[in-house]
């Protein structure tokens, strides 16, 4: 079995994942990353942000189950010395993706969906390839050399976010296939649904 390394988002058991908020072994073969980092794994350097934005507890310690769950600003404290991570995962979408969708259920209020937190440590730490979840909606969009991808429900193993070796090298997810993004050589499966 492949390892398998998850962040958190906003349904995930916040009173086991806060006893270890810098990461740790939860299963065999299953480690919480933690609420935000960077580490490489074999050649993949991996930079994650854990949790959903809520401008009320962006400054607020860490205190309360009820917004475990929220990105902290002391959360980018751990990107001090990250710079230009293959692949960034996050829970909550970056703001500026909902920008010229057609229709759909953020035709209104585009500027309001996404984490301004998560963007411009996008910008700041310039990653090749990003995927985040939480709206449970499929979107690609290439910003310049990045790529981002926002999942769909993980529901029958679709939307789950890979690094696969065939026999041409190293892909993004098994749904994109050889043509898809490419990140260094690894071993990375992550459940970001």
């Amino acid at each position: 079995p492949w390892p398998l390394f998850f962040i958190g988002g906003n349904h995930e058991p916040v009173r086991h994942l806060d006893a270890i908020p810098d990461g740790g072994r939860v299963a065999a073969n299953c480690t919480f990353l933690g609420r935000a980092g960077h580490i490489r794994i074999d050649d993949l350097h991996l930079g994650w942000l854990s949790g959903v934005y809520s401008p009320k507890s962006l400054d607020r310690p860490l205190a309360e189950d009820r917004t475990w769950t929220h990105v902290r600003s002391a959360d980018l404290d751990a990107f001090a010395d990250c710079v230009a991570p293959d692949l960034l995962l996050l829970h909550d979408w970056p703001t500026g993706l909902a920008d010229g969708m057609p229709g759909g259920r953020f035709a209104a209020r585009p500027e309001q969906v996404g984490n301004p937190v998560a963007r411009a440590l996008i910008e700041r730490i310039d990653p090749a390839l990003v995927a985040a979840g939480h709206m449970h909606l499929s979107l690609w969009r290439k910003e310049g050399r990045r790529t981002i991808w926002c999942l769909p429900r993980v529901e029958g193993g679709q939307g789950l976010v890979a690094c696969v070796r065939n026999a041409t090298g190293w892909f993004f997810s098994p749904e994109s296939g050889p043509g898809g993004p490419r990140v260094p050589r690894s071993s990375f499966v992550a459940d970001l649904g």
